[in-house]
């Protein structure tokens, strides 16, 4: 066992022929926007909005079950109950995104927390369908999400270097999925078979993918 490293806030620079491993600004494997661009072009970094909301009594919405609703427009709704903020429910539009440069996620100049439109809908939808939370934001934060073309994660073997591993694009799921992940790449690593097929979660799905043709990068 040669164990692990988790590489956060380091850029990637280059992929070296015949090395184990990914040459970045501290040496250790790590994950970019620039990488992912590489391996599949239309692969985007985009930033939502998290809206938390505050419920009208002291309480009241501690017996409502996490929810998730469909809209119309095949977006949709989810509610998680108060875990990050006593008293607000965590109820973000998994839908609207602004396209950005993860490395500037705070500094794009776009009223500072992204598009306004996806919170007057929330608004609209909440002093519709919640009557428990007042239907004005208390707090609104930021998530990122690295989108693939049809919302799906990537998780394969690079087609050359059957050493390196990657998932990414995981379209705003990965942290709910996080434990199928995890349980994945290690058998992968381990040089056995995944548990579930994953073949639909192959570069091969997208003809844009350098990988797909086993394009050097």
């Amino acid at each position: 066992m040669n164990g692990s490293v988790v590489a956060q806030w380091i850029s990637l620079l280059t992929l070296k022929q015949r090395v184990v491993g990914l040459n970045t600004s501290h040496g250790v494997i790590s994950f970019s926007k620039k990488f992912i661009h590489t391996v599949l072009h239309s692969t985007q970094v985009t930033r939502i909005n998290v809206p938390y909301w505050q419920e009208k009594e002291t309480g009241v919405m501690s017996k409502v079950p996490n929810l998730i609703f469909q809209l119309q427009n095949d977006k949709h709704v989810y509610a998680l109950q108060e875990l990050e903020y006593p008293g607000l429910t965590k109820l973000p539009y998994h839908g609207g995104a602004d396209v950005v440069d993860p490395d500037y996620r705070d500094t794009v100049h776009n009223e500072a927390v992204g598009r306004k439109s996806d919170i007057e809908l929330l608004k609209r939808f909440i002093a519709k369908h919640f009557p428990l939370l007042l239907s004005e934001p208390t707090v609104i934060e930021t998530c990122m999400y690295t989108e693939t073309p049809d919302s799906e994660l990537i998780m394969d073997r690079h087609p050359l270097y059957h050493n390196i591993m990657v998932c990414c694009g995981c379209s705003g799921h990965g942290f709910k999925l996080a434990p199928s992940i995890g349980k994945i790449l290690c058998r992968m690593a381990m040089g056995k078979e995944s548990h579930i097929n994953i073949t639909a979660l192959s570069f091969k799905r997208f003809k844009n993918s350098c990988l797909t043709n086993k394009a050097k990068l």
